[in-house]
């Protein structure tokens, strides 16, 4: 199986906004949260209430400045390294204002799937997320609202 060849361009232009976005929503409602400095890990350290947890923050491209418009999410089979420690995924629109987040725990569950795309058409390892495990968040001016997908089954989505 074909993996995506890392491209500094798209690094610089997404993952850059998507890790200073988080950094700002997340400082904006009381969590300490930082560059994470160990490298090849999550994005982000976080603490909030005396509770560590990651982050790893992503750009869906595709997704402007609407509500998430696709049937499901789909993170590349990778990212399951990191579904062993307390880490919360953040992917956001390309015009950073809206982004749905989940956490690995909810979804670790969830098998890999093969799916051809355009930088590998012979497929690629993916862990496909259905929307009501996540949680939408717009995010405008200080002012924020959830809107949730489906029903949550009573699950409470805290930090």
């Amino acid at each position: 199986m074909k993996h995506k060849i890392f491209d500094p361009s798209l690094s610089n232009k997404y993952d850059v906004g998507a890790k200073d976005a988080t950094i700002a929503y997340f400082t904006s409602i009381g969590v300490d949260i930082q560059a994470n400095p160990t490298p090849m890990k999550q994005d982000l350290v976080a603490v909030k209430n005396g509770n560590t947890f990651y982050v790893e923050c992503e750009v869906k491209g595709g997704w402007n400045d609407r509500p998430f418009p696709f049937l499901d999410i789909r993170i590349l089979e990778r990212k399951r390294k990191y579904f062993g420690s307390k880490t919360l995924f953040v992917v956001w629109n390309t015009t950073f204002n809206r982004f749905v987040m989940f956490w690995a725990d909810h979804i670790k569950h969830l098998p890999v799937t093969i799916v051809a795309h355009s930088w590998a058409p012979e497929g690629e390892g993916f862990t496909i997320i259905p929307l009501e495990l996540t949680k939408e968040v717009l995010v405008h001016d200080n002012y924020t609202r959830r809107r949730e997908h489906g029903d949550d089954n009573g699950r409470e989505e805290t930090l």
